[in-house]
């Protein structure tokens, strides 16, 4: 006797029926045995064997090759749902829910699912709960998204991918799965108190369950809008949550208040909401503009933006560069609506605006995607003017003060020199923020080598070749006898500790960089010995054997970047000299 014999003496009547049917085609048969009002007792008898053995065929090889199986077993089950016990058929349902090996059942089930649920009206909220988190946990046995760094026109790829197209499909049948559930709490009006609790934490289990679909996979899809107005199947999606979500509260900013509130006082083991979906959700409200008119017009911008915040951190933190992009998109979106020289300088005393600043320099500095680094770049002096004079210096200061990166501290000075060259082309005493006094700190940081003439030249030329533009900007711009900016006054220190200490540390550089290039051209020299004698460290990670004429080249690079720097230097000095006159005090 073999197994399938032994398991048929197990199984009760009507699955042996059906499995005979199956096992015949009978596909037509199976419909109608399945729906057969005189087989009511027998399937409610045998619910769980029932529901398991239909799920059974509910596979994608079958969908292909046996298309009217899968009919028969969906009509069976959506039979079962509209006839038997609601509680047992929700429970063996979820049990098939509650697999992770195909797609199309969990889409299958779910809509039996739902006609059971709405069968359930008095206990309908731990229902809908445990439900929830049944489907969820199919969204997140999915594989992460891969972050393919698109750029610009790329993004519309995503659409052709494979992963992309499965989410897309999932998120839509969970969607289609809500909305009775989302409709009937929307714009319900009921005085009893009883009823008016149920709904509101319907509503509230129901938007947490979306914004943790825009947590994942969402936020790390293409949500923007192209052009043309044309949109991505993702983008379409995420309008459907924004619009489910303005079915059940008519104001998002008091929405998104309550949820953090609630959040917060929850215990550990509770469910707490997503703040990266609710990052997400805030993106495409304020960003993108989906029902912007459920976001109350009362707010300011200054007061929308110091809210947004925390939402834009969240996104710029992510390691998925399109969730990334969502964050400075909303950065640059909210600070451009900031009217110039509006904002005063204590706003920078708020903790969520430098860690916003810190996130947005990591963008700068370490994105491997040279459009998001330069969006991130042009958002900065956006955010500078929209400062008072004294909120500038203290954020070019800063910035100043906190970064090392060679090249944002050359594009902070060349920032700082605009605002140094506005206010002397002003010629009054109207705005002295970036004169005098003022702006004796921020020379400390520019005009300082972090290791004097041991300095390397190649890591800090950006800071360098910044700070003696300056210089060479100042002594021109600002002779002895006006000395508007003080700058005078420390000639003599910065002739030592800056400008000597720049000539020494170009002699050192140029005679070794000199003596590495003699040794590669050497002829007669073993290859391999070239090869490993010049190496390149990326991250901290050595990477060897570099071609001789890639290591000649770099090498070139390097003496040419001396020259450009020694010239520089020492037509600064040259100035220095020719200018110098006895200083007269600001």
């Amino acid at each position: 006797m073999d197994e399938d014999d032994i398991q048929n003496q197990q199984d009760p009547p009507l699955v042996l029926s059906l499995k005979d049917l199956v096992k015949a085609e009978s596909y037509d048969d199976l419909k109608s045995k399945l729906c057969d009002e005189n087989n009511v007792e027998a399937l409610e008898t045998e619910l769980w064997d029932v529901i398991g053995e239909l799920c059974s065929h509910l596979t994608e090889e079958n969908e292909l090759y046996k298309e009217k199986l899968v009919d028969a077993c969906e009509t069976g089950l959506l039979h079962i749902s509209k006839t038997c016990s609601a509680k047992e058929s929700l429970l063996y349902l979820l049990e098939q829910l509650d697999c992770f090996k195909d797609d199309l059942k969990f889409k299958l089930v779910l809509t039996p699912i739902q006609n059971v649920l709405l069968r359930l009206p008095a206990k309908r909220q731990h229902s809908l709960e445990f439900t929830l988190t049944t489907v969820y946990a199919h969204v997140e046995e999915l594989p992460a998204l891969e972050d393919y760094q698109l750029e610009n026109e790329e993004t519309k790829l995503l659409s052709a991918n494979e992963n992309v197209t499965r989410y897309e499909d999932l998120v839509k049948v969970i969607l289609d799965f809500l909305q009775p559930f989302v409709s009937e709490v929307s714009k319900v009006t009921v005085d009893e108190k009883e009823i008016v609790d149920k709904i509101l934490h319907q509503r509230e289990t129901l938007a947490k369950f979306l914004l943790k679909l825009l947590e994942k996979p969402l936020v790390c899809l293409d949500l923007s809008t192209y052009e043309n107005d044309s949109c991505s199947g993702s983008r379409l999606l995420a309008q459907r949550i924004i619009d489910q979500m303005s079915e059940m509260f008519g104001d998002f900013h008091k929405m998104t208040q309550n949820l953090q509130a609630k959040s917060v006082k929850l215990n550990e083991s509770d469910e707490k909401v997503s703040k990266l979906g609710l990052s997400c959700f805030c993106y495409l409200v304020l960003c993108e503009h989906i029902q912007i008119d459920h976001y109350p017009s009362v707010y300011n911008q200054l007061y929308t933006l110091e809210y947004a915040l925390q939402f834009i951190i969240c996104l710029s933190n992510q390691k998925h560069s399109l969730a990334t992009r969502k964050g400075i998109s909303m950065a640059t979106t909210l600070v451009g609506n900031i009217p110039c020289h509006s904002l005063q300088h204590y706003f920078l005393e708020s903790d969520d605006f430098m860690e916003f600043l810190e996130a947005m320099a990591m963008v700068m500095i370490q994105s491997p995607m040279k459009e998001l680094r330069q969006d991130t770049v042009k958002c900065l002096p956006v955010l500078l003017s929209k400062f008072n004079s004294h909120g500038r210096n203290m954020l070019i200061y800063h910035i100043l003060n906190k970064c090392t990166h060679s090249g944002l501290l050359g594009y902070i000075i060349q920032l700082f020199k605009d605002e140094i060259d506005h206010s002397l082309t002003r010629g009054d005493d109207s705005d002295l923020w970036f004169l005098g006094k003022h702006v004796s700190s921020h020379f400390d940081i520019i005009f300082r080598l972090p290791d004097s003439a041991l300095t390397d030249l190649l890591d800090k030329s950006d800071h360098i070749m910044a700070a003696l533009n300056l210089l060479r900007y100042l002594v021109i711009r600002d002779p002895p006898h006006v000395n508007a900016t003080g700058i005078w006054q420390r000639v003599e220190h910065l002739q030592q500790s800056f400008l000597e200490q720049i000539r020494k540390a170009i002699d050192m550089s140029r005679a070794h960089y000199r003596m590495k290039l003699e040794k590669v051209s050497q002829k007669g020299k073993k290859k391999n010995e070239a090869e490993t004698e010049f190496n390149v460290s990326v991250g901290g990670a050595v990477m060897p054997n570099i071609p001789k004429d890639q290591q000649k080249h770099i090498m070139q690079v390097a003496l040419d970047n001396f020259d450009m720097i020694e010239s520089v230097a020492v037509r600064v000095q040259e100035l220095i000299e020719h200018n110098k006159k006895p200083v007269l005090k600001v």
